[in-house]
């Protein structure tokens, strides 16, 4: 993938080898990541003199044991030695890690990139399952992605950035220019929350922001600036506490790395992994009482004072090992940035749809649950960076959402990132987005980037060097859905506009749309014509024709008893249809009436009083480049 760094080759085998060895998976991962803790030391001699310890000799085995002797005080309880590890399985696995080119230790994320890799097996298992429901013990690795550093730092840049020093900006590459608006706070009093952290990337990245700019402008030591930056500048909330250990670790030394002493200050990560019961008095509210049952699952989105008493609901998460999350539910935050769990509320397990889409701007899946409450977290000048799917962005399902964000506040900046931007999910199609919460100027605009699929950092700051596209926000907001990444012709936009102003008809109020037929399962729901004899159990199903125009066969076959009931069906006498993903274009063809049509292929029926004509001028528009621009808008 363009975007990732290179990666530990060896930490499948790595993990193989120790559980051979050691037969139980946490002490297996603990002792891999003390491992990769001392491949880390000896690639950042930077780390090694702050820690005191000999870079030199940290790779043979009795450095490596000193090493980690020394540093025993300083590891979380998940990464202490569970079980004595035999020298002869010690040197080899420290061996194997020594064989590795340096990069992919010599970052400060290094040893959550290897907490990621060690635990891909756990998606993979998961995944196995396609009907499966998501939750439980399932939500962690379902929702484990690494963030790439260019993606970090583009975010970070642009949301804590302007409110830094010059000091502290002067090494921002990935900076809008003229984006943001400049924050009078002093940079010593800022707070930067991640509300789903995992193993700390967004987090480090803050730290060095903050540390560049202490450092420059701060009259303490290093070891007490940065102690403060870890203390009362940082925070992270988690629902796997082996990532929240490695989050903290991470933060720990590489403050340490940058003061050029070891920093003893704990950073403030917060673990929910407890199901809380309520007390009588706060139990009264029903759904407050059915979330803190899955407080686990939940985490960063449980409702804190909703219609409840927040003291009793604090003394019921401390109750369950829990300290300190009210505090970091306040909107109290400069900056929000994450990378949220993508799952959809149709995967999603029941219980805990129901449970995120009590806020009402939630419609569409976790990561929006994410967007909404990181958004409502922020103070008055704030800012919320996130990567997330980018459907978010022009989804009708959304439009609560983005409403209130230009209500209350300006959406600054949107990056079409394509597809192929994680490894583990390469067809989501992905998004960043910068969101400032206070009213905007009127001057201030929404940028807009577009990159190519699978483009990476060089294109980002290419796309970053042209300055984009600038859309008023008075624009947006009288746009039909308020969709946040208009890609049409700014003529086509103002012809939305005047739709919406009741000028003249819209597409919603020509056609009906649906969505095709979801099984839940495409290997048992969905056939090719040639994998079988007629059937009446099977139905004829239009998709897989990708962008061919005006007519393609119809070769797929879905199954008879999923279209029954199915509210594209009477669309369909009278339609067109076009694919929502097709190798990144788009097209429009008729329907052929009495076919079903699989998920993803959208049926837009004409209603009665469209003529057949305005379905043919439609589909010309749709097929047209300019009409391609508008749909995805």
């Amino acid at each position: 993938m363009a975007w990732e760094p290179p990666r530990p080759r060896t930490a499948p085998a790595l993990r193989a080898r120790l559980l051979d060895a050691l037969g139980d998976e946490a002490a297996a991962l603990a002792w891999a990541l003390r491992l990769g803790l001392v491949r880390s030391i000896a690639a950042r001699p930077a780390l090694a003199k702050a820690l005191a310890i000999d870079a030199s000799r940290v790779l043979d085995a009795r450095g490596a044991r000193a090493a980690l002797d020394r540093l025993e005080a300083v590891l979380p309880a998940s990464l202490t030695a569970r079980a004595p590890l035999e020298d002869a399985t010690f040197e080899a696995a420290l061996a194997a890690l020594a064989r590795e080119d340096d990069a992919p230790f010599a970052a400060p994320t290094a040893l959550g990139t290897l907490f990621s890799e060690l635990l891909a097996h756990e998606k993979a298992a998961l995944f196995g399952d396609a009907s499966a429901k998501i939750g439980g013990a399932g939500l962690l690795p379902a929702t484990r992605l690494y963030t790439p550093r260019p993606i970090v730092r583009f975010l970070l840049e642009n949301a804590l950035g302007p409110a830094l020093p010059s000091e502290a900006r002067a090494g921002c590459s990935l900076a809008i220019e003229g984006l943001a608006r400049r924050v009078s706070r002093p940079f010593a009093s800022l707070a930067v929350l991640d509300p789903a952290c995992g193993a700390g990337h967004m987090l480090v990245e803050a730290l060095d922001l903050l540390a560049d700019a202490h450092l420059a402008r701060d009259d303490r030591s290093p070891v007490a600036a940065l102690s403060h930056v870890l203390e009362a500048q940082l925070a992270g909330i988690e629902l796997d506490r082996r990532a929240a250990d490695v989050c903290a670790l991470t933060l720990r030394l590489r403050a340490s790395e940058r003061a050029g002493a070891l920093v003893h200050a704990a950073p403030n990560v917060v673990v929910v992994d407890a199901r809380v019961p309520l007390g009588t008095t706060a139990a009264r509210d029903g759904a407050i009482a059915a979330a803190f049952a899955r407080a686990d699952e939940l985490g960063a989105l449980l409702p804190m004072g909703e219609g409840a008493d927040v003291a009793e609901l604090q003394q019921a998460l401390a109750a369950r090992g829990v300290r300190g999350l009210g505090e970091l539910l306040r909107p109290r935050w400069d900056v929000v940035v994450t990378n949220p769990p993508y799952v959809g509320f149709r995967k999603l397990d029941r219980e805990l749809a129901a449970l995120a889409r009590r806020d009402a701007r939630a419609a569409l899946d976790l990561s929006v649950a994410f967007l909404s409450r990181g958004f409502a977290l922020l103070r008055d000048d704030g800012a919320l960076a996130a990567i997330a799917p980018a459907a978010w962005a022009t989804s009708s399902a959304c439009e609560p959402l983005r409403a209130a964000m230009l209500d209350e506040g300006a959406p600054a900046a949107l990056v079409s990132l394509g597809q192929r931007v994680f490894d583990e999910a390469p067809l989501l199609f992905c998004a960043l987005s910068i969101v400032r919460r206070g009213r905007a100027r009127a001057d201030e605009p929404l940028v807009t980037l577009r990159l190519a699929t699978g483009s990476g950092e060089e294109e980002l700051r290419r796309a970053i060097a042209r300055g984009g596209r600038r859309w008023p926000l008075a624009t947006i907001e009288a746009l039909p859905g308020k969709p946040l990444l208009p890609n049409a012709p700014e003529s086509l936009l103002e012809a939305l506009a005047r739709g919406a102003r009741g000028e003249q008809p819209t597409v919603g109020e020509l056609f009906e749309p649906c969505d095709g037929v979801w099984g839940g399962d495409n290997a048992r729901d969905v056939r090719e014509a040639w994998e079988m004899l007629p059937s009446e159990a099977w139905a004829r199903a239009s998709g897989g024709q990708g962008y061919a125009r005006a007519y393609a066969p119809i070769s797929r076959r879905v199954r008879a008893e999923l279209v029954e009931g199915w509210r594209g069906a009477p669309l369909r006498a009278r339609a067109f249809e076009y694919a929502r993903v097709a190798g990144g274009k788009l097209s429009a063809r008729l329907a052929e009436p009495g076919t079903a049509a699989v998920a993803g292929v959208v049926t837009m029926g004409a209603r009665a009083e469209t003529s057949d004509a305005r379905v043919l001028e439609a589909i010309a528009v749709f097929d047209a480049r300019a009409g391609a621009a508008l749909l995805r808008t």
